[in-house]
């Protein structure tokens, strides 16, 4: 099972079932007005205040646009199982722009026992992730997605933006903690730790 599958829900399936699909663009550009605005909040008039004194940010770029393909040159990484612990709750932060590489795995209660190797990389742009990588020999998938985040609670949600066919559909992604060089993005059984370069 692939990072893609397994940080995310099947929404994107069909966009890597046998690796034969293409999901990248030559155009490499999305119209979201919100793309530079950053996710804690500080800067972004449609930032909305939380009942928990938290900001939730982001918006939906939009759904006609093309995946954009990056290049892919983060580390071969494999998981780490860790039976019996829990997956933690993220606890939030600024989330700065950049590329980062995922550089680690953890599979906890309920994730995936059988690590395989897989490659990703991740670049962020305000409330939008483009994401490029594969698990095993397959080739690279690229994925575009809107990320809503809430800086104080670590509150996330990913919503796909490309594959267009999956457009609006949710990742499976529940919380994240970002510090200035490392985000751990968690799925209830699993945190995929990503490296800013």
């Amino acid at each position: 099972m692939s990072f893609h599958s397994r940080l995310w829900s099947s929404a994107v399936l069909s966009c890597v079932i046998g690796g034969a699909i293409a999901c990248s663009s030559s155009s490499g550009s999305t119209s979201d007005p919100d793309a530079s605005a950053p996710l804690d909040g500080s800067s972004n008039p449609d930032a909305s205040s939380t009942p928990d004194g938290g900001t939730d940010t982001g918006s939906v770029p939009d759904a006609s646009a093309m995946c954009t393909s990056i290049a892919n040159g983060a580390p071969v990484v494999t998981s780490s199982i860790m039976s019996g612990v829990a997956a933690p709750a993220g606890t939030g932060g600024a989330i700065a722009d950049g590329t980062y590489f995922m550089t680690a795995q953890i599979q906890y209660t309920g994730g995936d026992t059988n690590p395989e190797p897989q490659q990703y990389t991740m670049k962020i742009t305000g409330g939008q992730a483009d994401l490029t990588g594969h698990s095993k020999t397959a080739a690279d998938q690229s994925f575009t997605v809107a990320m809503t985040a809430n800086s104080a609670t670590g509150a996330m949600k990913w919503t796909v933006v490309c594959p267009t066919a999956n457009a609006g559909k949710d990742f499976g992604v529940t919380s994240y903690t970002a510090t200035a060089t490392t985000i751990h993005v968690y799925k209830p059984t699993n945190d995929a730790i990503f490296t800013k370069q």
